[in-house]
């Protein structure tokens, strides 16, 4: 069904199939930690850190570190993506956040990567 920008600015209608409307997301309060970005020409770069954060970042989430592998590279012949990335289980099967990405935990306690710019669009520090 497509639906265009008269009909999602109409009131919302429900049906015995499904309800079509406009939606806001409620405000919660999420968990989220960002990906380490690997910056070896940054000033004070420190690798040993880099690798520690990654570790315990996966541990966070229950996922699984594959953060030394190099660009263009996979960590094992069937891996989720190319290069650096921490491969975690959502809801709707695995997933990899990559460097710079978020991991957030959900209300539910489940954990799902987003890209740094959807986080900063959807997502403000609470005070």
């Amino acid at each position: 069904m497509t639906t265009t920008p008269a009909a999602a600015t109409a009131a919302t209608t429900t049906s015995a199939v499904y309800t079509v409307g406009r939606f806001r997301k409620k405000p919660v309060e999420i968990w989220a930690r960002q990906v380490p970005t690997w910056n070896a020409d940054e000033p004070g770069f420190d690798s040993v850190q880099y690798v520690s954060d990654s570790i315990e970042l996966a541990d966070w989430c229950g996922g699984t570190s594959h953060m030394m592998v190099n660009d263009g590279e996979r960590a094992y012949p069937d891996a989720l993506v190319e290069g650096p990335h921490i491969r975690i289980e959502t809801l709707e099967g695995p997933h990899a956040a990559r460097e710079g990405d978020w991991i957030i935990r959900g209300v539910a306690g489940e954990f799902y990567p987003c890209r740094a710019d959807i986080f900063a669009k959807t997502y403000e520090p609470v005070a």
